[in-house]
């Protein structure tokens, strides 16, 4: 009786893996794409978008609990916006950061990348929403400009990410 490990590794061993092969025209392969993000590379798409959902739904969370516990702080300051409600707003956004990131970690489909691309956005409609109502200083407006060049990129990362797949001609190839 053999062991379950030589077993193992001789199914394993005799299973074709498919790796998704970029070929250009006259069959060579291409070697045309440098990112770490290139074809078949689904995998390491998803698990770069459940880092960074997971550091949103981290720091949503965090803000939301924070406006409820500095209530009292700030209880004789005149706010633009009241702390309760930016507490619920934020512990909302945490909350579905949350849902998704289970979603993306379950399965990474189209639809769990279009609604990654749809929550982002609506993210940062908020966020200037909260900015335009809530930013009354002109230090704060003074720095929208910062705030708009990170919410590009974070637009273009999320974008980026949750690009389809290529459907360059790929070819089966035995590891």
């Amino acid at each position: 009786r053999a062991p379950i490990c030589s077993s193992l590794r001789s199914v394993s061993r005799d299973m074709a893996t498919e790796v998704r092969v970029p070929r250009s025209a006259d069959g060579a392969i291409s070697r045309s794409r440098s990112s770490p993000f290139a074809v078949g590379q689904t995998r390491n798409r998803r698990w770069v978008l459940v880092g960074l959902y997971t550091l949103l739904a981290a720091v949503n969370l965090a803000r939301g609990f924070l406006a409820f516990r500095l209530v009292p702080v700030f209880a004789n300051w005149p706010l633009a916006l009241p702390l309760p409600l930016l507490g619920v707003v934020y512990l909302s956004w945490g909350l579905l950061f949350l849902t998704i990131l289970v979603a993306a970690v379950r399965r990474f489909d189209a639809r769990t990348r279009r609604h990654i691309r749809v929550s982002g956005t609506l993210y940062q409609a908020v966020i200037w929403m909260i900015h335009v109502i809530g930013d009354r200083s002109s230090y704060a407006r003074m720095h929208w400009w910062q705030d708009a060049l990170m919410t590009a990129g974070f637009l273009a990362t999320i974008l980026w990410l949750t690009a389809p797949p290529d459907r360059q001609r790929v070819e089966t190839k035995r590891r």
